[in-house]
């Protein structure tokens, strides 16, 4: 669950770096990204209403990602943008977890057979 205060300056300024920052750690969930883009402040900080510049699914990787954190707070802060960051963030982060789990899976497979070649010969 987020709170307006969080992501807001000293100057009652909303805190773009950070809600970039946590959409691609995925703190902000996309329940939490709906409601905050409704806030007022949040609103008032928006940059233009679409992101143009959007790029196919199967080109969305990690470098993509750090790109677009980068643009979202100097030129693309808008409801559209953060929504397809949010996408972005979403796919990269499923990638990661599902090759994380083959290498745990071949890393065990891996030992299995060292144990039996090595155990049951």
């Amino acid at each position: 669950m987020y709170n307006i205060k969080e992501y807001l300056t000293g100057n009652n300024k909303i805190s773009r770096v950070k809600i970039v920052n946590d959409i691609k750690s995925r703190k902000l969930t996309r329940r939490d990204l709906e409601k905050l883009v409704r806030e007022y402040e949040v609103q008032s900080a928006f940059i233009g209403k679409v992101y143009n510049n959007k790029l196919d699914k199967r080109r969305w990787n990690q470098d993509y990602l750090d790109q677009l954190t980068h643009r979202a707070i100097a030129e693309s802060f808008n409801q559209d943008f953060l929504f397809y960051l949010d996408d972005v963030a979403e796919y990269v982060s499923l990638k990661k977890r599902n090759h994380q789990t083959f290498y745990i899976c071949c890393g065990i497979a891996a030992v299995g057979l060292f144990l039996y070649v090595t155990y049951l010969k």
